[in-house]
């Protein structure tokens, strides 16, 4: 019959916890609702393109996955997530130069193809191509040494930040396996001195033994729900900041910066090259100019996300002040019930 009346209370009792937990939810999402800032980006100052670092959203995010998909069956390119730059896009028969280059190459008869190729002539044409072919090649070269000594310039200091950020969270998260463990032992003390006071009762004996445990071990095991609803409290406010703060906006400037290590490749696939240097020369310009504004303008954006983690600390620390308050008073509460149960299971006077 005990145990039955044990395993009610226990079911109560987790009841009662669940609805404690969504009410603490409830009252953290509302607060935070009145202190979540929307994504910091550079602002727009004149003589910049610090305007084209992209906001991403939900519908962007659907968006840039229909304009891949697009590009796959149309060939026209998405710009990888890139907003276009001054340079603009390219029609539909530039990105299909190759198709039209082979159309041309079966028009000619395969005769005239054998004996051109035989008679080892180079005609004019052939030559103005491979000197400009030489001049492009140049030109390809220089950008792309540009891009790859902003990649490396830059990639060191993405990473010192990340890690000065991983080591402020790892600080924290230290902090907070600390508190769980002396919230563990004063529960484990008080339990303790409490079955102590109990075995050493006058009116405690073998007799009821059986009751007294049963009835200790449900409150026993309230008290460690209440450390586990700690745990996973803090576990959701530390998975909330990482979802919402550093992290994306670092994730997007180290996409950027590794995207610049093939822009010019990325550039050449929008343009033939060989007839439109000056089209190509100009994107790649633009292109510089946004990723050297874009790391410009985030170097303080990332910054401050990094000392923002003062707010996670200090709502970190009430969230387990306020579970440290109330896993011990309820728990001292129900190690009071367990000595009171003495009375009422071991008492054979009040029995008979």
């Amino acid at each position: 019959m005990a145990e039955d009346d044990g395993d009610q209370f226990r079911f109560q009792w987790q009841n009662f916890m669940s609805q404690i937990m969504r009410q603490q939810q409830q009252r953290r999402t509302t607060t935070a609702t009145t202190e979540i800032k929307s994504p910091l980006l550079p602002s727009r100052t004149p003589g910049t393109i610090i305007n084209k670092i992209p906001q991403v959203t939900k519908t962007s995010v659907v968006a840039a996955e229909i304009e891949k998909i697009q590009f796959k069956s149309t060939g026209i390119d998405p710009h990888d997530g890139r907003l276009e730059t001054s340079a603009g896009n390219v029609s539909t028969a530039q990105l299909s130069c190759a198709k039209q280059q082979k159309q041309k190459v079966a028009q000619v008869p395969k005769n005239a193809a054998v004996k051109f190729i035989s008679s080892g002539a180079t005609s004019p044409k052939a030559k103005r191509t491979t000197s400009s072919s030489n001049l492009s090649t140049s030109v390809l070269e220089d950008f792309q040494q540009q891009f790859a000594d902003h990649s490396q310039l830059v990639q060191p200091e993405i990473h010192a930040v990340i890690n000065e950020n991983h080591h402020a969270r790892l600080g924290l998260i230290r902090w907070i396996l600390a508190e769980i463990g002396n919230l563990t032992l004063d529960m484990r003390t008080l339990t303790d001195d409490t079955w102590a006071e109990i075995e050493n009762h006058e009116l405690f004996h073998e007799g009821c033994r059986a009751q007294i445990t049963s009835f200790f071990g449900v409150y026993v095991t309230i008290g460690e729900w209440d450390i586990q609803y700690c745990a996973r409290d803090m576990d959701d406010l530390l998975r909330e900041d990482a979802a919402s703060r550093f992290t994306p906006s670092v994730g997007f400037i180290n996409r950027e910066n590794t995207r610049s290590t093939f822009q010019t490749v990325q550039t050449l696939g929008r343009h033939r090259f060989t007839e439109s240097l000056d089209e190509v020369s100009f994107e790649l310009q633009d292109e510089l100019d946004y990723f050297h504004n874009l790391w410009e303008g985030y170097q303080p954006i990332l910054r401050e996300e990094i000392e923002d983690i003062a707010a996670l600390e200090e709502l970190v620390r009430a969230e387990m002040a306020w579970w440290y308050d109330y896993a011990i008073e309820w728990h001292k509460v129900f190690m009071d019930s367990a000595i009171s149960n003495v009375y009422i299971y071991c008492d054979t006077e009040s029995l008979d």
